[in-house]
């Protein structure tokens, strides 16, 4: 309770900031994960997908940090708040993940949105692949 004429004071709402802030990260870190790893986008190539229904894009991301799935949740990729959750580890290496998107979807996408492999809108473990270059397709 606030008493009349009472100011805040800043460095206590700065104290409790910080501490909220720590917490989250420590809850993170103590679970031996933290929030944020690092992907690579390693390829970007047209395919065929029977389960899409025709011409589709595959795009490989590879991490130091496994893709796995936290407490039964379903992966999926993020790129400009669009989310595709068909995907499968190439040769079984949770370190390599290939999702695989429709062609008309791949196209409708902005080039330079950010990458990302999570958990949808849950907390958890995010991947951070940095931005889509549409350029890429069949290059690499």
């Amino acid at each position: 309770m606030r008493l009349p004429g009472a100011t805040p004071n800043p460095r206590i709402a700065f104290a409790v900031v910080a501490a909220v802030i720590a917490i989250l990260v420590a809850s993170d870190v103590f679970a031996g994960r933290p929030a944020q790893q690092l992907a690579t986008i390693t390829s970007i190539r047209e395919t065929r997908s029977t389960a899409l229904g025709g011409k589709a894009i595959e795009i490989t991301l590879s991490s130091d940090a496994p893709f796995v799935a936290d407490n039964n949740q379903q992966l999926m990729l993020i790129i400009g708040g669009m989310h595709f959750t068909n995907y499968h580890y190439r040769h079984g290496d949770q370190r390599t993940i290939v999702f695989t998107i429709d062609r008309a979807a791949f196209d409708s996408l902005p080039n330079g949105s950010s990458v990302k492999v999570g958990f949808g809108l849950q907390r958890g473990m995010r991947w951070n692949a940095g931005p889509l270059n549409k350029s890429f397709l069949g290059r690499y």
